[in-house]
Formats: C-alpha cells, sequence, structure tokens
C-alpha cells in the first residue's frame, strides 16, 4: 500500500468508538483520511450530494438508518461506490442477502484485520469500472465519426461513380484521363468497404443505438435482457428452428428466413431457363454463413454444397474452384462468401458473370448465393457492388425476389444460441445438461465481447468443461475460470438490479 494514499470515506455508523477502531485500521493500512460520520437517510443524502467520496462504510443496524437502507439510497442516486457493511451482529445469511442486494464486501468488527485488504480490492475494482465507462463513452463518440463518415465517403463514391460513367461514354476508353480518374475511384470504393465493415462490427459490438448516449444504450440493453431472460422458464429450441440448426427468435426474422430457404430449394426444380441467383447481406456475426451451411445440409439428399470465400481465394485459385462446377453431375447450391471482398479487382465479376446466366443445357441445375457484409444495409452493399467493374451486371442477374437482408443477432437470438451451444457441448463431452443459470444468460446478454455465434460457442464449450459429473445445470460459475475478477465484477454489478435471476433456471426443451 502506498502510504498517505488521500481516501474519502463516508461512515454510516452511530458508534464513534467503533468509527474510530475503523479510522484507525485504515490509517494504518497508509490511507491519508478525510471523512464524515453520518446516523440517518437524510445525512447520507445531503453527504451524497455535496461532496464527492471514495468509499462507503456502513454499520448493519444503527437506531433510525441500516446498511440495507443506505445501500439502497447508494444506487438510487446512481453513484459506483463501493460500499462495504462492517458490523459486530449480522449473521452468514444475512451478510450474503445484503451482498445478493449489492454490497461488495462485508467485514465483522472482531476481524478489522480484514477491512483495508478488502478496501483496497473493491477500490481496485472501482477504478476498472470507471474506466470502462470512460472507454466506452470514447469507443461511442469514435463510432458516431466513424459512421459519419461513411456515409458522407458513401455519396462521394456514388456520385464519382456517376461521373464516371460519362468519362467512359465520352473519353477514349485508354485516355489517361479516363484511367487515372477510374483508379482514384476503385480507391474510394475498397476504402468505404473497408469503412463500411467497420461500422457493421462497431454497431454490432456497441450495443448503442443512433441518438442515444453509451450509457443509456447499456442501460436500456440490461433493461430489455432482464425482461426477457426472468420471464423464460423453459425453451423448447426445436421450435424456433429455421433449418436444421440455424434458429432465430423473433418470428418474423424467422420466417422470413424459412421464405429464403424455400425459395432457394426449389431452385433445384425449377426450368433450367431461369436464373437462380441469391443475394444476402447479413452484418458481421450474424450467422449468415451458418444459415446458407444448413440449407446446403437440408438438400444433401438433392445435390451438393460448395462454398467459395471471395476474400481468401487468390485469381487463380478462385478460378480453379469455380471451374469444377462445370463437370457437376448433380444439382450445385454454391456460396460465394465476402462477395464485396476485393472492391479493386476487376475479376471477381468477370469470372462469376457466365455461371449466373440462365442455360438450356442438359447439365444439373447450379444455384449460386452471393453473401456479404459491407456498408449497414442490403442496398449499401448493392451501391458497393454496383460501383465496381461488371458490378452492374452482376445484379442485373439477381431477381428482386432473390434478395435477403438477415438483422443482426437480438438479445433473443444469444440466448438461442448459447442454449443450444451449451446442450451441443454438453452433448460431445456426454454431459446431459437440461437447465442454465439465469444470471449467466444475462452475463451473454450484456458481454459485447459475445456478440457472434463462434464467440458463444466458444464460451460454451469452455463452461461445459467446468460443470462437474453428474451436475446436469450451468451455473454462473461456470462461465469463469476459477479466480477470474470478471465473475466478482459482474456479480456485484448486476445482482443488485437482477437478484431473482440468481439461482433461478431455464430448461432446454430440445
Amino acid at each position: 500500500m502506498k502510504m498517505d494514499a488521500p481516501l474519502r470515506v463516508l461512515l454510516v455508523e452511530d458508534s464513534e468508538d467503533d468509527a474510530e477502531l475503523m479510522l484507525r485500521e485504515l490509517r494504518k493500512g497508509g490511507y491519508e483520511l478525510r471523512y464524515q460520520r453520518i446516523e440517518t437517510a437524510e445525512e447520507m443524502r445531503t453527504a451524497l450530494d455535496r461532496e464527492e467520496w471514495d468509499l462507503i462504510l456502513s454499520d448493519h443496524r444503527l437506531p433510525n438508518f441500516s446498511s440495507i437502507g443506505a445501500l439502497a439510497l447508494l444506487q438510487n442516486s446512481g453513484l459506483d461506490l463501493p460500499f462495504i457493511i462492517v458490523s459486530g451482529t449480522m449473521g452468514e445469511e444475512t451478510a450474503v442477502a445484503a451482498m445478493k442486494a449489492g454490497a461488495n464486501d462485508y467485514v465483522m468488527k472482531g476481524s478489522l484485520a480484514r477491512l483495508c485488504p478488502a478496501v483496497e480490492r473493491e477500490l481496485r475494482e472501482a477504478e476498472v469500472r470507471r474506466s470502462r465507462r470512460e472507454a466506452e463513452k470514447k469507443e461511442h463518440i469514435l463510432y458516431q465519426g466513424l459512421e459519419e463518415k461513411h456515409r458522407q465517403l458513401t455519396q462521394y463514391v456514388k456520385e464519382l461513380g456517376a461521373l464516371n460513367g460519362l468519362f467512359r461514354e465520352y473519353l477514349p476508353q485508354r485516355s489517361m484521363v479516363s484511367r487515372a480518374f477510374g483508379e482514384v475511384l476503385e480507391g474510394l470504393q475498397e476504402l468505404a468497404h473497408e469503412t463500411g465493415a467497420l461500422v457493421g462490427r462497431a454497431r454490432g459490438q456497441s450495443g448503442v443505438a443512433d441518438g442515444h448516449s453509451a450509457a443509456q444504450g447499456s442501460d436500456e440493453l440490461a433493461a430489455a435482457a432482464h425482461a426477457l431472460i426472468a420471464g423464460l422458464d423453459s425453451v423448447g429450441l426445436a421450435g424456433f428452428s429455421v433449418v436444421r440448426g440455424y434458429a432465430r427468435y423473433d418470428e418474423g426474422t424467422r420466417n422470413a428466413l424459412k421464405d429464403a430457404r424455400q425459395n432457394i430449394a426449389e431452385g433445384f426444380a425449377r426450368s433450367a431457363r431461369r436464373r437462380e441467383n441469391h443475394l444476402l447481406w447479413a452484418p458481421p456475426g450474424s450467422g449468415k454463413t451458418y444459415f446458407v451451411q444448413q440449407v446446403g445440409e437440408s438438400l444433401s439428399s438433392e445435390g451438393q454444397y460448395r462454398e467459395l470465400n471471395l476474400a481468401k481465394l487468390s485469381h487463380e485459385e478462385f478460378l480453379a474452384a469455380i471451374r469444377e462446377i462445370d463437370i457437376r453431375t448433380e444439382p450445385i447450391l454454391c456460396l460465394v462468401d465476402e462477395i464485396d471482398a476485393k472492391p479493386a479487382e476487376a475479376w471477381p465479376y468477370e469470372v462469376l458473370l457466365p455461371y449466373m446466366d440462365a442455360t438450356v443445357d442438359p447439365q444439373p441445375r447450379l444455384v449460386v448465393v452471393l453473401a456479404g457484409s459491407s456498408g449497414s444495409s442490403l442496398s449499401e452493399m448493392k451501391l458497393h457492388i454496383a460501383s465496381r467493374p461488371k458490378g452492374a451486371d452482376l445484379l442485373n442477374r439477381i431477381p428482386g425476389t432473390n434478395e435477403y437482408e438477415i438483422p443482426g443477432l437480438s438479445i433473443g437470438d444469444q440466448m438461442l444460441v448459447v442454449l443450444s451451444q451449451f446442450k451441443q457441448a454438453g452433448q460431445e463431452a456426454r454431459k446431459d445438461i437440461r437447465a442454465v443459470e439465469k444470471l449467466g444468460l444475462y452475463y451473454v446478454a450484456l458481454n459485447a465481447r459475445l456478440g457472434s455465434a463462434r464467440q458463444l460457442r466458444e464460451l460454451a464449450v469452455l463452461a461445459i468443461e467446468r460443470v462437474p459429473p453428474g451436475e446436469d445445470r450451468v451455473k454462473y460459475d461456470h462461465l469463469f475460470a476459477p479466480g477470474d475478477p470478471e465473475n466478482k465484477a459482474f456479480w456485484m454489478e448486476a445482482s443488485g438490479g437482477a437478484a431473482d435471476l440468481v439461482n433461478r433456471f431455464v430448461a432446454m426443451e430440445t
């Protein structure tokens, strides 16, 4: 402990002698104190309004006040201060109940040697929370700036694309001006693609809506998550399925994707003269690739599934992979993922176009699904594609009825994904997992690092490893490695307003 570290302490204590014992212990721990002792709710309210404090130490039972009343007053104030109960009469069950209500720790007056370590730990964790809030505010400001710059850049690209069309019409094809302008436009298209992807990822991770502060977005998300999870007692996973292992919580989204699945599947049987090309947009982390994969698996008895990722393949690799389709002996569903990648290259769409034309040859059907995530919507991605060489021709080969937009994962979607992943990971580990603690689901819903299906899968696998043999429930503690400080930090932050989720479980019905 650094000597003479300043510490502003608000003491909720009716005994001057007990207060002096606590202050003496803190001074021995190296703190330079500024303190005030209060005994009533009105005194505490005034102290919180007039002064800034680092810490609150509260006796459990006072003649006209209590630790529970003091804790509630602190929570209603909106301040984030460590609250430690120091009592000589508090039983173990009462202490645990107080911590579930939001107290950070409790110390018995007969064991004041524990006071300084508890204070040091809680001050450190409070600083971590403050730093996290500041970082979230800065991220939100950066996100808003990035989104505005991307909007402006997209508009510039649109206007320059139209101007480039005039250059091509009125200037010779090999004109130096035309070539130079085309190179500049390609560079801007690539930059717009990259900023669009950044905006999409930022939107998916931030959890904040346009026009709202980070704190407001966080509060709204917490309230929505609590309302959903508190009302869940059991979930029939099969009832939310779109196709095989892909599920969505919102009924409208679920039915729209079922229609998309049916439309893609019917392409295997329709007339060969009809173009069977589809365009799919979804924000990063929403599972667009997994959706098409599951559609492919559902059609495995009727044809083959092929997958090409434009971002990962060179010109030669892409050409070789797509030429294998020429020798097909049965219908093929081909996903071309990241169709908006390589914006400065002309070859991707030139290679694809012949395979997207209607054909009268006797070969089995070819159904092509183009998928991407650039920009913030399907229309914005189409704008990016149209401004590229052969992009307009590519879009002209996709019927309007074959365009789909998958929304990002909602809280309900996250719950479905993580519950199904717990079930699947349990089966792989030969553990019959039947329920998950609601507080654990609440943690998942509020954690920005768990926004994609892949991240939720990794969490589920590690959690199942911590479930002891014979246990059929995933508890909140199973989500964390032993000693992980985030476990207690989240529990302390959340349990005050979500105490009804503690030791309550959602049953999984397959």
